[in-house]
């Protein structure tokens, strides 16, 4: 099962590593896990903005548009999506459009 992702506060985040599935919970292989040397990573869409949802899916909910060359801090990966950090929110984002 894949954790469902909601809108979170500030003071949320800031326990969000307790909380959030980590690398090995989310069964990321150790070459993937070394991608992450830097948890920082920048959006890449090449202008659109980027859908952060709350499902690693298209039909997930959208929590924020990250503009083309935001940072996020990554979390973990997860079949071609990211747990990604932006702003106020946590969220998934498709794994294609994140430079780490």
């Amino acid at each position: 099962a894949v954790p469902v992702l909601a809108a979170a506060s500030t003071t949320q985040l800031r326990n969000a590593r307790r909380t959030l599935p980590s690398v090995t919970s989310l069964r990321i292989p150790a070459s993937t896990a070394r991608r992450f040397s830097s948890p920082m990573a920048t959006v890449s869409t090449g202008g659109s903005p980027l859908r952060l949802r709350d499902y690693p899916s298209a039909q997930g909910n959208v929590l924020a548009l990250m503009p083309n060359g935001a940072r996020v801090t990554v979390y973990g990966a997860w079949q071609g999506w990211y747990v990604v950090h932006y702003g106020e929110s946590v969220g998934y984002a498709a794994e294609a459009y994140i430079s780490v």
